[in-house]
């Protein structure tokens, strides 16, 4: 099978990039059978929808500063060991998925990422609510 523009189809895939910190190196692990939890807010995925000439670099909320700057070496690298030169690719941030990443993910909710609790706000509003306890 082929896409409309003439590509051959391939199956998506969704690429777990682990900070090997021990090993001063980044492990990357495919997922062909993939959904909108496999997203970690810790960690960088790519993504390679299979179809059309993009990869999309996702990042967690809290990724490390190891996996960010690495991702982008490791899609390039991916697209050039499939023979795709012209590739781009798209930076996609936690929580400000675009319709576009989203469509690869089936069943995709855009409340369940809205809703993963941000720990710094809830750490800022205990301390708040501690302030104002002792002040009264």
């Amino acid at each position: 099978p082929h896409s409309n523009t003439g590509a051959p189809l391939q199956s998506p895939v969704l690429f777990h990039l682990r900070d090997t910190a021990a090993a001063g190196g980044i492990k990357v692990e495919a997922n062909p059978t993939f959904s909108q939890e496999n997203l970690s807010a810790t960690d960088v995925m790519i993504l390679d929808p299979g179809v059309g000439s993009e990869l999309f670099v996702w990042c967690g909320r809290e990724a490390s500063e190891f996996e960010r700057p690495r991702a982008h070496k490791v899609a390039e690298a991916y697209s050039h060991a499939k023979g795709q030169e012209s590739t781009s690719i798209v930076d996609v941030q936690d929580g400000a998925e675009p319709p576009f990443f989203t469509q690869h993910f089936l069943a995709w909710d855009t409340h369940k990422r809205a809703t993963i609790p941000d720990v710094y706000k809830e750490k800022l509003k205990q301390q708040e609510a501690g302030k104002q306890e002792e002040s009264s």
